[in-house]
């Protein structure tokens, strides 16, 4: 029976118990490294960034420390489909509307070069589990008579240690060992089953190990291609010491081009593909695509803005999308970079963990904005 406009429409949506995105479930993959990666795109091909493809770039001539910090704000509007009397869907109703805000430290990596090779060890947030949703439930007398209330929080970090050697300046390798690491909490409390109380309450302490390969060609003066290998990681202690999760390979190519004209121009390209099914059979294959534009002004000013979009790994059909602005400048011996992003998703049932109703519908908004610092080590003494 499809639900109708009547006194009980309440009383019958709360069926729909609340539950979280199965992506916010598994972890959120963060689809940029640092302030430069927000600004572009995800694309890794640019200063500094590329220490997480292959830390192979000419750029590095001396001992860099990186850090950034980053805030984010989500924004959510839970629907569901209203019917008339005939069973012709009319409109969508609001159920619920949420959003938070949360502050972390970014990355934080240091780079040696020396005459062979390139040394970088570095730490990042890679998966976040950030997730909050709460939800008032009221009678005809708009007494409240229940609440839903769901809250994730934790990240996985990725500890990489990566070497890179350049052949003939047109050729490189790079591989690396990633240790995984970070903490998963996972708060449910609802107040509305029967007059009921139900909570659950897990952590875990996700960890693994895996691996990264990748190797750098510059066919053309002006052009550069990177392919980066990022093996299956295995975590333990994902829910708790009994559960564990598996996180899929990941394959990225990025391309960039240096456009001839008056201003100094980057042309990035970054493709992403990675294989959910591998992990659970429902899930589906899905490839990202970012494109991003570096400007180099005067005074080493960097404009950067870029543009991407990504299925989801349960509903590929179903693109979400996120535009991107940034900078870069120098202040004494500190190079600063900045960059935001602003997106924009849409979620179905099936794309939750647990949902009794077909017709409910998750409309999402996303804010990130990323400040980062790089400082020359020989110039501190």
């Amino acid at each position: 029976m499809k639900l109708r406009i009547s006194i009980i429409l309440l009383t019958m949506i709360i069926m729909t118990q609340a539950s979280m995105p199965v992506d916010w479930y598994y972890g959120r993959r963060l689809s940029y490294t640092d302030a430069t990666g927000l600004a572009l795109a995800g694309v890794e091909l640019f200063e500094p960034n590329v220490f997480w493809s292959n830390p192979l770039s000419k750029s590095f001539a001396k001992p860099v420390l990186t850090a950034s910090y980053k805030v984010g704000i989500l924004s959510e509007r839970r629907t569901v489909k209203i019917y008339d009397s005939f069973d012709n869907t009319i409109g969508e109703v609001a159920i619920a509307e949420n959003s938070f805000s949360r502050g972390d430290l970014g990355n934080l990596y240091f780079l040696m070069p020396f005459d062979f090779m390139n040394l970088s060890v570095g730490i990042r947030p890679q998966y976040s589990f950030d997730y909050y949703f709460y939800r008032e439930y009221r009678d005809d007398f708009y007494t409240k008579v229940g609440e839903t209330r769901l809250k994730t929080t934790g990240k996985v970090y990725n500890t990489s240690i990566m070497i890179g050697r350049q052949f003939m300046e047109k050729f490189g390798i790079g591989a690396g060992v990633n240790y995984y690491f970070g903490s998963r909490n996972y708060f449910y409390h609802d107040s509305i089953l029967n007059g009921n109380v139900v909570n659950a309450d897990t952590s875990g302490s996700p960890n693994g190990i895996g691996f990264t390969a990748g190797f750098s060609v510059q066919p053309l003066e002006r052009l550069l291609i990177n392919l980066t290998y990022q093996s299956s990681a295995k975590l333990n202690n994902f829910i708790d010491e009994a559960v564990d999760v598996k996180y899929p390979d990941l394959y990225k190519l990025n391309v960039s081009y240096l456009a001839a004209g008056e201003i100094p121009t980057k042309l990035g390209l970054a493709v992403q593909y990675s294989d959910w099914q591998t992990i659970d059979p429902i899930f589906d294959k899905t490839v990202e695509v970012g494109f991003g534009v570096e400007h180099l002004l005067l005074n080493n000013v960097a404009l950067r803005y870029g543009f991407r979009f990504e299925p989801s790994f349960t509903a590929p059909v179903v693109h979400n999308g996120a535009v991107s602005l940034g900078w870069g400048f120098t202040l004494g011996i500190v190079k600063i970079d900045a960059g935001a992003e602003i997106g924009r998703r849409i979620i179905y049932s099936e794309n939750l963990m647990t949902a009794d109703n077909d017709d409910l519908k998750i409309y999402q908004n996303t804010a990130n904005v990323l400040l980062g610092a790089r400082i020359p080590i020989d110039r501190l003494w």
